[in-house]
């Protein structure tokens, strides 16, 4: 007789029926004691000698059963005066309970999913026991329709292996395959997450390594950094050009009584030297920002034309007739104009 302790089994106490029914009935087989609990060892008579060995085995078996539930459950068996009685007692109460209450197994077996803290097994643990205690009851559970509940109530990352499992043969789609490929699946997600969550730490790690350095090197790199920002040769601010700077444009509106009339003046990209030595030269770049509308230059839609009103500023000059897209002026003539310009710092 194996040597197994009621300890083990949680007390029923009038919930989980079907899973106390199950451990009960072990523990009963292993203690070679489940034909006294289903009546198939039949008390004998009184003269039989073997009626000392039953009366034996039936008080142990008695004694397993009315250690394994609650005071409260065990109201219900002070009268019984053998194991099978205690049995039928239990059962006629709890089975009854489950038999009233069909439909609302069917609803929580038919709206039950997956949970996200639950693995695959116990998953398919959670299906299985729904489906017996249906079983139990007289409902007909298919192995077609367990499968299909396993799968259909499945988290969405095990969306792959659910394609990969309508397209196997017949044959191979049984409850203990699809059991197998569950938990291999889960094994890979769960690597496959583990090689994600190491890579991020990499990344973090590297990208305060990054930033470290950067902080313990922050008077170069500022140095660099300052020679790539945007910088307003107008107003001296940094975030805009000078054809965006506010100030510039209030100044000529001002100037000229307009607000609409604004000079065209374009600086091309180049080496942090030549910016610099553009800056500093503030004389002259005031002179030129100051003087009137007139005196500016105005280019054409693509840049491809440029106008000014200053015949004066020709060294030479034909005259012609046409148009060029600013709006619509008039032209008068084109030539050549000589000008002077900083080119790499000269």
């Amino acid at each position: 007789m194996a040597n197994v302790s009621v300890k083990q089994i949680a007390k029923f106490d009038g919930t989980n029926f079907q899973l106390w029914k199950f451990q009960i009935t072990t523990a009963l087989v292993a203690k070679r004691l489940k034909g006294y609990m289903d009546g198939s060892m039949v008390k004998p008579e009184v003269s039989d000698a073997a009626f000392a060995t039953w009366t034996m085995n039936n008080a142990a078996a008695m004694c397993l059963i009315s250690t394994a539930v609650e005071y409260s459950q065990l109201e219900y068996l002070i009268t019984c005066n053998t194991a099978q009685e205690m049995w039928n007692k239990l059962c006629s109460i709890h089975e009854q309970c489950l038999a009233s209450n069909l439909l609302h197994l069917n609803q929580k077996f038919h709206a039950y999913s997956m949970s996200s803290c639950d693995g695959v097994a116990q998953h398919i643990s959670k299906v299985d026991n729904m489906a017996r205690q249906l079983r139990d009851l007289g409902e007909q559970i298919s192995d077609t329709a367990l499968m299909a509940k396993i799968l259909g109530s499945l988290l969405s990352k095990y969306n792959a292996l659910v394609t990969t499992w309508d397209s196997m043969p017949l044959a191979s789609q049984t409850v203990e395959n699809l059991r197998q490929r569950l938990i291999k699946e889960e094994n890979k997600l769960t690597n496959d997450d583990e090689k994600a969550a190491a890579s991020s730490v990499v990344t973090q790690k590297s990208e305060s390594s990054a930033k470290n350095s950067s902080q313990k090197n922050g008077g170069e790199n500022n140095h660099r950094s300052s020679n790539t920002k945007m910088k307003c040769f107008y107003c001296d601010k940094t975030g805009h050009l000078i054809r965006s700077c506010r100030k510039r444009k209030n100044d000529i509106a001002n100037k000229n009584g307009e607000a609409n009339v604004s000079a065209l003046i374009t600086v091309e990209n180049s080496p942090p030297m030549d910016m610099f030595a553009f800056s500093v030269i503030n004389r002259e770049r005031e002179e030129l920002l100051s003087k009137d509308a007139r005196d500016a230059w105005y280019g054409d839609s693509v840049c491809s034309r440029y106008i000014t009103f200053r015949r004066d500023w020709f060294s030479n000059f034909e005259e012609c007739s046409g148009s060029i897209f600013l709006g619509v002026w008039e032209v008068k003539g084109s030539g050549t104009v000589p000008i002077k310009s900083l080119v790499n710092g000269q």
